[in-house]
């Protein structure tokens, strides 16, 4: 279980606990596209097309002769293949990443920090490279990946890359509802520059190598990486690691909800809701990191709760909105009344104007 609930003892420092449950639940929000019953996401299983008589080969098709993608594209059916493998590819990538990310915080809360810090390489370096062209042009990528196929045209390998990573880094960031609190520079250091004390590039290479002999992160002499850590370097690597990966998870989740909500019109208030969500996740990583001050963040919640001025239906009190409510409204997703404890997420009038206050704030942050 990757919940940290209050009984439980762990090595993990009382400190960290909120921090890695938000990680937690936005890791949740991964698990929710790939649960096959959730309605909400039911489209991206499928894809529609019509039947023309123009088409040729459906019967080949349909009896399996001839697979869809190759039928697809027998039939210049470029818009269809690119939605199907778009969502295909997707949601793979999403179930890969998901294995290791669990993994990862699971191993980081009982202090192997080897293993965490090594299961985060191939989910935000290469398969978050990907989701991030199938967001910024997946008609391009999807050119590359199966109509050219060449994996030398999609390897996301420094070495035989078409375009530098800032730049894919930038198109995505700029297609993103929520990217007021993302800056592509910081993206790609975090991920790939060696020399960055905040990033993961030189600490995964070191927790996967024994020796390491770039300048930036070369083991120290009559050492070997991670082996001899003692209980203060656990420290300093935990605070880094729950600095870096719930703003990397995070970014990940908007990410794959960006690309999957283009097909899913009917589910704007879905997408809505879950964005809301993430931006209270993190606020609150922000402010455990030492992102943004108390004082900062006690303004942005006056203004959503003011932006969101309302009445509790049943007592008639008004609602005061505050960072306790945030820290509730993200771990349980409810808003109390302080007088009679009725939540107001259940009342859509309010509901209404607390996910308008929010996607404000996250507009004017823009």
């Amino acid at each position: 279980m990757l919940w940290i609930d209050e009984t439980d003892e762990i090595l993990l420092p009382k400190q960290y606990h909120e921090t890695h449950n938000l990680a937690v639940l936005m890791y949740d929000h991964l698990v929710e596209i790939l649960d096959e019953s959730n309605p909400a996401y039911e489209l991206t299983l499928k894809t529609s097309m019509t039947f023309k008589e123009t088409h040729k080969r459906i019967e080949d098709m349909q009896n399996e002769k001839l697979h869809v993608l190759d039928w697809l594209v027998e039939n210049d059916m470029k818009a269809e293949l690119t939605e199907t493998l778009t969502k295909h590819l997707v949601r793979s990538l999403t179930g890969d990443i998901m294995h290791f990310l669990h993994d990862s915080l699971n191993a980081a809360k009982k202090g192997k920090l080897s293993v965490a810090y090594a299961l985060l390489r191939k989910p935000f370096t290469d398969e978050l490279l990907i989701l991030e062209q199938l967001l910024a042009d997946n008609n391009e990528f999807i050119d590359r990946f199966y109509l050219q196929g060449d994996p030398k045209l999609y390897d996301p390998a420094p070495r035989v890359k078409l375009r530098d990573n800032l730049t894919i880094i930038k198109d995505a960031v700029s297609k993103l509802t929520s990217n007021y609190n993302i800056d592509a520079q910081d993206m790609h250091d975090i991920r790939y520059d060696k020399a960055c004390h905040t990033g993961i590039n030189a600490i995964t290479n070191k927790a996967l190598h024994i020796i390491t002999t770039d300048p930036n992160y070369k083991t120290q002499e009559q050492n070997l990486n991670f082996i001899f850590a003692q209980y203060d370097d656990l420290l300093s690597m935990w605070e880094h690691y729950y600095y870096v990966v719930p703003y990397l998870l995070k970014y990940t989740a908007d990410v794959i909800d960006e690309i999957l909500f283009r097909y899913l019109p009917d589910e704007i208030l879905v997408k809505c809701g879950k964005l809301v969500l993430r931006e209270g996740m993190y606020l609150i990583w922000a402010k455990n990191s030492g992102v943004i001050e108390q004082q900062e963040l006690d303004c942005v919640i006056t203004a959503i709760s003011n932006n969101a001025s309302h009445n509790c239906s049943q007592c008639n009190a008004a609602i005061d909105f505050v960072y306790a409510d945030l820290r509730l409204f993200v771990n349980q997703q409810i808003v109390l009344c302080t007088n009679c404890f009725a939540n107001q997420i259940e009342d859509l009038d309010y509901y209404k104007k607390f996910m308008l206050s929010w996607l404000k704030h996250i507009k004017a942050g823009k």
